[in-house]
């Protein structure tokens, strides 16, 4: 049975493992706190990637899956409608519609292929400056916007530094060491943080040399971002 469920920005809910969620409207963080007492964000889910937990669909141990989510939590960035999918109900549907399962198979590659990366830049020195190169140009590719000059411009309410610093696993202090060097450097921009949070809890940030970011996290931007190297 499919449960329909609205949340409003700043609510937050109980991730119930072996459950997939299909965001129909809105920003969602998952967020889990890791073991230093420090809660960071897994991934953000929205209309274009909409769907959380798709790792128990044919998992070959769904008991260990279930207890490595405990903990984790769904946070509205925004107003949020959202649906809770049993998996066979998924698994029936995306029998019967062929756009449907094409499009959750390249969800699951996409986020293979972006684990993949971001492991790499997690295992390597330093490891968070590439690890937040990336989520940038991540962010970018899913909902940036070209400007007249030429810029990449993201204008979502992840964009917060607070967030984005949790999405990161790094603190807010580093985060911004790192931003105020790339905005020297004119590989950024960002608006003045104290102007940059409004009623509707957006925040914009301006990619100014993407190529350069994808130097600093150490990939083929051709590669793993190729709508961003055109």
């Amino acid at each position: 049975m499919v449960t329909k469920i609205s949340m409003e920005r700043g609510e937050n809910i109980e991730f119930l493992p072996g459950t997939i969620y299909k965001i129909t409207d809105g920003f969602v963080a998952q967020t889990k706190t890791n073991e230093e007492g420090r809660p960071y964000i897994s991934r953000i889910a929205a209309t274009d990637r909409p769907y959380l937990g798709l790792e128990f669909l044919g998992a070959a141990n769904p008991d260990a899956l279930q207890s490595s989510y405990l903990g984790h939590t769904i946070d509205a960035l925004s107003d949020v409608t959202a649906e809770t999918i049993p998996a066979s109900k998924l698994f029936a549907e995306m029998a019967q519609n062929e756009h449907l399962r094409a499009s959750i198979i390249k969800e699951i590659c996409d986020k293979t292929k972006r684990g993949q990366e971001f492991a790499r830049a997690r295992n390597g020195q330093p490891p968070l400056k590439k690890v937040l190169a990336l989520t940038i140009l991540d962010l970018a590719e899913r909902w940036g916007k070209n400007t007249k000059d030429g810029a990449i411009k993201i204008h979502q309410p992840f964009m917060q530094q607070t967030i984005l610093s949790k999405l990161i696993g790094m603190s807010r202090e580093s985060m911004n060491l790192s931003l105020i060097d790339w905005r020297r450097n004119e590989i950024i921009n960002y608006e003045d943080p104290r102007n940059s949070f409004n009623r509707s809890g957006m925040s914009t940030l301006f990619i100014l040399k993407p190529e350069k970011l994808a130097d600093i996290a150490d990939i083929d931007i051709t590669q793993v971002f190729p709508d961003l190297a055109l």
